[in-house]
């Protein structure tokens, strides 16, 4: 969708085209030369792509530098306007390092984050636009009106960037598929990129929305699926949100809403998990699901953010909630959502049932899993979600007894062992009661759990992620810090997992990591790295009071020379040495 606040990236975007695809020229220095020739483009393929630099220890400046050490001038500028184009639109990168000029097109905000992947694989990315630049290169657009080419060339990029995400499958809805499909881009596409998503909102941001992840797309279209008749669901992805926005629109009478910006629309859709493993479809389908993985990695918070989000998709979609009454600030559905803190002394008397004295009588007392079953079946239209926290810290198959079957096999009843007013108790567990545990899994690994037990939840693992430690380190205003700091966060853990003596479950979580901007500004200290990328106080002490203790404790049964030997391979990498 069209936004006002992004009108200088159109604008850029237009001069880009008219510029260097038009009239073949720099854009971004004051040369006016011709940069756009056959000869350049396959010397920047020839240098970059065929003589690809997988050297890990330099980053890529500086492979860049070194791939083109020997081209000319206007190769090298050449290949500063697809880093360009890379970067200029989106958050993290409209201020990149061009390497081979000056950056002196910069908008003063990008139209959304690209997120980590755009940033990782820069390599491919910045591939898919020297070979957009080929396409242009071999299509004429002399014949079209001179007022239009700047048009034509966004439409014919448009189709290009449709051809590569949706391909024969939906080859039908794609204008010029048959003469697109045997391009170069086209034929060679092969690994996703997210510079498609890019193109198409620059391209047409009246038919796409500022999206730049497929999986968000795909959420967006799940959530919203209620929106899509048969045939409309069997339509591409960017068809489908296009459908489901202007339907959407209609609903909460608001055609310019955001599905990022709009805080109650983006809860509903933001879920954790991937199209193949969507953790909403995990609890609507199977009922009982568990998050697990290292400390620190959002496990509770994310279990609290699916429960609310799918309390009110359930009753949005079965009409008990109106869109525009779930967007008021009113409404709530923490009465939806039971949260129980388990630890070692809970037991299954707490939990279902058991035998108590009162008044010197012994009577039957009902637990909390048992009422909330009967308050769940009392009330078949809405869904009442449990959230178990630290299920390690249990025994979960005492806990739930003859309930165990229950939550496998809803509805049908079985008997306990305690009878309350002459009858004999018996529990059913109802439709409308789902289940999300949380499990730390250092204190106790998914492969010591019971088969009986694993069957019965869906297992979602939840790990550390680069992505969600930059959407938290919000308060490192400064770009190359927090990049930097993110990428050694990442290394960190790329060796924790290599390591035979620790491995994937003794990550470090996210959480941990973005503690260091509390650190920071307790020290009153803006920076995270000297020149150099050379560690400051904050970093350091995060080290010191966090992360090494973590780790010390760890590795506590092994001997102390292998201990020291690992502590200090891993600083290295935390402090980029």
């Amino acid at each position: 969708m069209k936004r006002n606040v992004d009108k200088e990236i159109y604008n850029m975007y237009d001069a880009f085209i008219e510029k260097v695809f038009i009239e073949k020229k720099d854009y971004l220095g004051d040369t006016n030369d011709i940069i756009l020739t056959r000869k350049n483009l396959d010397d920047c393929n020839r240098l970059f792509v065929e003589n690809y630099n997988d050297d890990r220890e330099l980053d890529f400046i500086e492979k860049a530098k070194k791939q083109f050490e020997t081209a000319r001038p206007d190769v090298k500028r050449l290949f500063s306007h697809a880093i360009w184009l890379w970067g200029f639109s989106v958050n993290e990168s409209k201020n990149c390092d061009l390497i081979f000029i000056e950056n002196t097109k910069r908008p003063a905000r990008g139209f959304a984050n690209s997120g980590r992947y755009h940033q990782s694989n820069k390599f491919t990315e910045v591939s898919f636009c020297l070979k957009l630049f080929n396409a242009i290169l071999d299509k004429n657009f002399d014949n079209e009106p001179e007022d239009n080419r700047i048009n034509a060339i966004k439409a014919y990029i448009e189709r290009i960037c449709l051809c590569c995400a949706y391909g024969d499958e939906f080859s039908a809805g794609i204008p010029d598929y048959d003469s697109i499909k045997d391009t170069e881009i086209v034929s060679s596409y092969t690994t996703s990129a997210s510079m498609v998503h890019i193109l198409l909102y620059l391209s047409n941001p009246d038919n796409y929305e500022r999206i730049v992840s497929t999986n968000h797309k795909q959420r967006i279209a799940n959530c919203f699926e209620s929106y899509l008749d048969e045939k409309q669901k069997s339509s591409y992805l960017d068809s489908r949100i296009k459908i489901i926005r202007e339907k959407l629109s209609l609903t909460i009478r608001d055609p310019n809403f955001d599905f990022y910006d709009n805080a109650k629309i983006y809860s509903l859709w933001s879920l954790g998990g991937d199209e193949d493993a969507d953790e909403f479809s995990g609890l609507k389908y199977k009922k009982n699901i568990i998050f697990y993985g290292p400390p620190g990695t959002s496990k509770t918070y994310s279990a609290l953010k699916l429960a609310r989000a799918f309390v009110a998709r359930e009753l949005l979609a079965n009409k008990s909630l109106e869109m525009d009454e779930y967007l008021k600030n009113s409404f709530v559905c923490e009465e939806n959502i039971y949260r129980l803190q388990l630890h070692a002394n809970y037991s299954y008397e707490s939990f279902i049932a058991g035998q108590t004295m009162i008044d010197g009588r012994i009577e039957t007392v009902e637990g909390y899993f048992y009422k909330l079953c009967q308050t769940a079946a009392s009330d078949k239209k809405q869904p009442y979600v449990l959230i178990l926290d630290e299920i390690n810290r249990i025994d979960l198959a005492r806990l739930f007894g003859e309930a165990f079957s229950c939550i496998e096999n809803r509805n049908e009843s079985v008997d306990l062992p305690y009878m309350k007013d002459g009858k004999t108790m018996t529990l059913s567990v109802p439709d409308n009661l789902y289940i999300i545990g949380t499990m730390n899994e250092i204190d106790f690994s998914l492969e010591r759990l019971d088969f009986a037990l694993r069957r019965r939840f869906l297992w979602f693992k939840h790990g550390y992620s680069s992505e969600a430690l930059a959407d938290m380190l919000t308060e490192i205003q400064n770009e190359t810090d927090r990049n930097v700091f993110i990428e050694r966060a990442t290394a960190l853990n790329d060796m924790i997992r290599s390591t035979r003596e620790l491995g994937e479950q003794y990550e470090i979580g996210h959480v941990f990591f973005a503690e260091v901007q509390n650190i920071a500004k307790s020290c009153s200290i803006n920076r995270l790295y000297k020149a150099g990328k050379t560690p400051k106080e904050p970093v350091k002490i995060l080290w010191k009071i966090s992360i090494c203790p973590m780790l010390e404790a760890y590795l506590d049964n092994i001997d102390v020379d292998t201990k020291k030997d690992i502590l200090d391979r891993l600083m290295n990498i935390y402090y980029g040495k």
